[in-house]
């Protein structure tokens, strides 16, 4: 009988110590970080989009609620920053963008929330036109500011940069040569892809006469071609989304230019740049070189 008691104590314990839930024991206490902050903390971010969406993440046993102030981090923060990473950033205007809306912004998280979006928002044409004439290094730099439940000591602070892309051709003078007919291919490129927007190019071509050295280093007089010798199979491209160029295709006829004429040249031009939106398209992009030169000579071969 005694036995039997034992038994059943033993038992009891077993099933009290099974039903206590140890999970908390193992689980870091709730930390609030930036989900947009890299180990760099800068996040490198398209002007042409016009927003930049970043989450405010709450970690942790994650039940509690609450509340995370964010603001705009003070010059002294990205001064401290490019000293220790040998860095040249400076604050953006806040003019540029909707700090009002971010600068003491309290979120309050519910016990079971885990993360809160926020907006930062500018008008690209404003942006790219401060951009274009000033140095490209500014930043938006957001940080929790105060928080009642820890903050991280590496994500607090992201430092958001906008991104110019300018375009231009990808070579200003382009030889080719062709017994009768063939295709020929010349480039346009953008310094830094545009992760989420085509861009397309609207292009024009003009026969030009001009003057270029030969191997020896003799020059060598180009006329502007005739009518359908050089043509462009189409006057618009298009760069895709996340990519830097793309190529331009000429179809040249040597069959139109006349027996004793070896030499023919004329002019691609970029006439419009459109970064393509779902509200339309935007059309300020600055363009760095917008003139190329082809030349043809007709071979033997």
């Amino acid at each position: 009988m005694k036995l039997r008691y034992l038994i059943i104590s033993a038992l009891a314990l077993v099933c009290i110590a099974a039903c206590h839930d140890y999970r908390d024991e193992y689980m870091v206490e709730d930390t609030v970080y930036l989900r947009s902050a890299t180990d760099a903390l800068v996040q490198d971010y398209s002007v042409y989009d016009a927003l930049f969406r970043f989450g405010v993440i709450k970690s942790g046993k994650g039940r509690t609620g609450d509340q995370v102030t964010i603001g705009i981090a003070p010059t002294d923060s990205v001064v401290k920053y490019n000293e220790r990473h040998s860095t040249n950033y400076l604050p953006l205007s806040k003019t540029l963008y909707n700090s009002e809306d971010i600068d003491n912004k309290v979120l309050t998280f519910d016990p079971a929330d885990a993360r809160i979006k926020v907006d930062v928002k500018w008008d690209p044409k404003a942006m790219v036109d401060k951009m274009t004439t000033e140095i490209d290094n500014f930043v938006i730099p957001v940080y929790i500011k105060k928080a009642s439940l820890a903050i991280s000591k590496t994500k607090y602070m992201v430092l958001i940069h906008p991104v110019l892309s300018k375009i231009g051709v990808k070579q200003d003078d382009y030889s080719f040569g062709c017994k009768t007919t063939s295709t020929g291919k010349v480039g346009v490129t953008l310094d830094n892809p545009i992760p989420g927007h085509d861009v397309k190019v609207k292009l024009t071509y003009t026969p030009s006469a001009t003057t270029a050295k030969d191997a020896s280093g003799k020059d060598v007089s180009y006329v502007a071609a005739p009518e359908g010798a050089i043509k462009l199979l189409s006057d618009e491209v298009t760069i895709k989304a996340g990519l830097n160029e793309v190529d331009v295709e000429l179809d040249i006829d040597m069959t139109k230019v006349p027996d004793g004429t070896d030499h023919i040249a004329g002019k691609v031009k970029i006439e419009s740049v459109t970064v393509v939106t779902d509200g339309g398209g935007l059309d300020f992009m600055p363009v760095t070189s917008r003139e190329m030169v082809v030349r043809v000579t007709r071979t033997k071969k």
